[in-house]
C-alpha cells in the first residue's frame, strides 16, 4: 500500500494527463481516473515487480479503463466543444505557462483524429504523461524501437496536419 501512496503523490497528474489526451471530456477523464485508481487499489496484490515497473502497471490499468470507456461510448458522437476539454495539469506552473499549455493541448486534441489508435496512444503516453520510451513499451507491450517508430510517425502526421491547417487559415477569405 505504501507503494501505491507514493505513486499517487508522484504520478497521479501524469495519469490524469494521459487520460486527458485520449478523452475530450473533463468529467469522463475524472471518471476514468477514478476507475483506474479503484482497480489499482483492488488489484494491488496482483502487481508483480518482476513483470514491470509499478507505473507501467498502473498505466496499463488506466489503458484498460480507457478501452472500456471507448467500447461503451463507441456509438456516441465524438464532437465536443473546446470549453469542455479537460485541462492538462502541471505542478508549479505559472498562470502564463498553464495558458500556453492549455492552448497547445487544445490544438493537439483537434489534430489527433489524423492519427491511428496506436499513434494517439503513444503521443498520450509520451507527451501527456511524460513517460520514457521503456515505460511506454511496457504499457503498450511493444518494443522500445516500435515506440520510437510510432512516435516519429505520429509527430510527422501532426506536423503535416498543423501545417495544412495553417495554410488553409492563410487562404481563407476574411
Amino acid at each position: 500500500m505504501a507503494q501505491l501512496e507514493a505513486w499517487y503523490r508522484q504520478d497521479l497528474l501524469r495519469l490524469y494527463n494521459y487520460i486527458a489526451y485520449r478523452v475530450a471530456d473533463e468529467m469522463a477523464v475524472e471518471d476514468i481516473l477514478a476507475t483506474a485508481c479503484d482497480r489499482g487499489v483492488k488489484g494491488l496484490r496482483q502487481y508483480d515487480p518482476k513483470r514491470g515497473t509499478f507505473i507501467a502497471w498502473m498505466f496499463g490499468i488506466a489503458r484498460n479503463a480507457l478501452n472500456d470507456y471507448f467500447r461503451d461510448h463507441a456509438r456516441r458522437t465524438n464532437e465536443v466543444s473546446l470549453e469542455s476539454l479537460p485541462q492538462i495539469q502541471g505542478q508549479g506552473d505559472t498562470p502564463e505557462e498553464q495558458l500556453i499549455r492549455a492552448e497547445r493541448f487544445r490544438e493537439v486534441i483537434l489534430l489527433l483524429d489524423h492519427l491511428t489508435e496506436n499513434e494517439r496512444e503513444v503521443v498520450a503516453l509520451r507527451y501527456g504523461s511524460d513517460l520514457k520510451y521503456q515505460e511506454i513499451a511496457e504499457v503498450m507491450e511493444i518494443s522500445t524501437d516500435h515506440v520510437g517508430v510510432l512516435l516519429h510517425r505520429s509527430l510527422v502526421k501532426l506536423r503535416d496536419a498543423l501545417n495544412e491547417r495553417e495554410t488553409e487559415a492563410r487562404y481563407e477569405p476574411h
